[in-house]
């Protein structure tokens, strides 16, 4: 059995504009397939574009111009000839796309119409919502009369590192899209570590880092070992699981040595996910308190001195790496 899924970027896929679909297929065990002979066909058999996918079964394409009817993917896997409908378009709508890797430290966002809805939408006010856990930005704007398509450039220093989620609302704040983009962590920074001695049943290891303070974890299995497979670091499971709703299971290999290649296969997996935080969750769900917030910190400890006059001394806690300079008596 093989899965082949469609994602319309945002969320939409609308006659009349240029739509940009990404592409996931997978075996009955979710294992990614790769495809490199991928076309899209319209209802009169033209060759409209081809794609393919990558080892773990993620890619995208456009389709320029688009009609209102039935396209269909056609590929072949496993010397088989595989035939998928896409989903069908809409007549009317509101759509928009992300790249933030292609022109540098810029993203650029363009929202997209055909000229049938811009009789409705043209005097509508509309928000892009750029956000994460806590933190958001805003950009409003309206649709021109002669427009279909508006291009916003944002600088990326405007956007926080890691997942970030791009909502379009509507001025009654209803979600019309949304899409999920990754901006890389400037202070990820390779660790070369080297071998440097053996002894008996030690290994002496030395390494260089330009991250200031950090913490290594390491995991050690028999060489033919089984047991674990995955290249997630527990790094990569923070910055992607707590935020999408399937857990990812190669982020590692996207991360590993990241390039602009790398980005943008991310950014076609990416297209296929969907956040955690549902919009309309956050707008009208009070979070539940489940545990008691405890304010401060408790420390506990023996002065190796007899102090005179204790009422002059104070306590100082330092920890420079977080800004924590504290006294207390």
């Amino acid at each position: 059995l093989i899965d082949v899924s469609f994602f319309p970027e945002s969320g939409s896929f609308i006659e009349g504009i240029s739509n940009t679909i990404g592409i996931k297929t997978v075996d009955c065990n979710d294992n990614g397939i790769e495809i490199k002979n991928g076309e899209i066909f319209d209802t009169k058999g033209n060759l409209i574009t081809n794609f393919s996918t990558n080892g773990f079964g993620y890619g995208k394409f456009e389709i320029k111009e688009t009609e209102l009817e039935q396209y269909k993917a056609v590929c072949i896997i496993q010397e088989k000839k595989i035939e998928r409908n896409l989903p069908l378009p809409t007549a009317l709508g509101i759509a928009f796309s992300v790249d933030n890797y292609i022109v540098p430290n810029k993203t650029i966002i363009k929202v997209k119409t055909n000229t049938k809805s811009l009789s409705n939408l043209n005097q509508n006010p509309y928000t892009l919502v750029i956000q994460q856990n806590e933190s958001a930005s805003f950009l409003d704007f309206s649709l021109k009369d002669i427009a279909t398509e508006q291009t916003f450039i944002i600088p990326n220093e405007k956007i926080l590192e890691g997942i970030n989620t791009i909502h379009l609302v509507d001025s009654n704040l209803l979600k019309i899209g949304e899409r999920i983009i990754y901006k890389p962590y400037t202070s990820a920074s390779n660790i070369a570590l080297t071998i440097n001695e053996k002894r008996n049943d030690s290994i002496v290891i030395s390494g260089t880092s330009r991250m200031p303070l950090a913490n290594m974890s390491i995991s050690i299995t028999p060489a033919e070992s089984v047991a674990h497979q995955s290249e997630k670091s527990i790094i990569s499971a923070l910055q992607f699981d707590s935020y999408l709703t399937n857990t990812s299971k190669n982020i590692g290999y996207y991360l590993n040595d990241f390039s602009r290649k790398k980005q943008y296969e991310l950014d076609n997996y990416l297209l296929t996910q969907k956040s955690k935080y549902d919009w309309n969750a956050i707008l009208r769900t009070t979070p539940k308190e489940v545990f008691d917030f405890d304010r401060g910190v408790t420390v506990k400890g023996t002065i190796n001195s007899d102090l005179k006059d204790i009422e002059n001394y104070k306590i100082n806690m330092t920890a420079l790496g977080l800004g924590v300079n504290e006294f207390t008596t």
